[in-house]
């Protein structure tokens, strides 16, 4: 049904899976920064992106972003929606993140400075107006790139890129991308049965008694 190859390569996509670490992009309209943030998302291990559209914008439906953000990754990524911050934050806040933004001011901290390896969600806003002040009163603290030039800004899917890698780089010095597919785990099971239907979703619709004893036998042979 699947090649080896292709279940190897979910595998690693689950276990790379970071899954105390995520995005939220405020009010981002343009389709290409917010597909643009979704495929570094994807490249991070970085598997739920939080998506708020509370002011009127061109393109901020869901069915738009769905059709012109990255078809490839939107496969591996998923993608929340939501009309005003307070859902966000809740969301946010139940799974135990804490919550910075990427605002520059006298209390912001270099990056360079801030330990990724707790759980992290980064808020990035639009160009022209960054992140809302309704935002700010939510948020932990505040996060700035280092810069040396005249410039003091990058485009948002610039900086998210930035802000990601340096999560990255954090987090692989802790091992965090090292760790075995743990099947004891039931979330980390969920996901991989998810990536594994995905990978067959033809399959999976047609007939979902056979994916799922496909699914479940090599579940149990991970287990062996």
């Amino acid at each position: 049904m699947i090649s080896e190859e292709r279940i190897k390569k979910i595998e690693d996509l689950t276990r790379f899976w970071q899954r105390d670490l995520t995005v939220v992009l405020e009010n981002v309209h343009d389709p290409h920064n917010l597909g643009a943030v979704i495929r570094t998302c994807d490249a991070a291990g970085i598997r739920e992106v939080h998506v708020i559209y509370n002011e009127f914008g061109p393109n901020s439906e869901e069915k738009y972003v769905g059709k012109h953000a990255s078809k490839g990754a939107l496969k591996w990524v998923e993608v929340h929606f939501y009309k005003d911050i307070e859902s966000c934050i809740q969301v946010l806040r139940a799974k135990n993140f804490k919550i910075f933004s990427t605002h520059l001011n006298e209390s912001s901290v270099s990056i360079y400075e801030m330990d990724f390896t707790i759980p992290t969600a980064i808020v990035l806003g639009n160009e022209r107006d960054g992140v809302s002040k309704q935002m700010l009163e939510y948020c932990d603290g505040n996060i700035n790139i280092t810069m040396f030039g005249m410039v003091q800004s990058l485009n948002v899917s610039t900086a998210a890129a930035v802000i990601i890698f340096e999560m990255v780089r954090q987090r692989m010095a802790t091992g965090a991308y090292d760790r075995a597919l743990d099947v004891s785990n039931a979330e980390v099971v969920s996901k991989f049965s998810d990536y594994i239907s995905k990978a067959r979703a033809r399959v999976a619709r047609q007939d979902k008694s056979v994916m799922e004893d496909f699914i479940n036998r090599l579940i149990n042979s991970k287990k062996e």
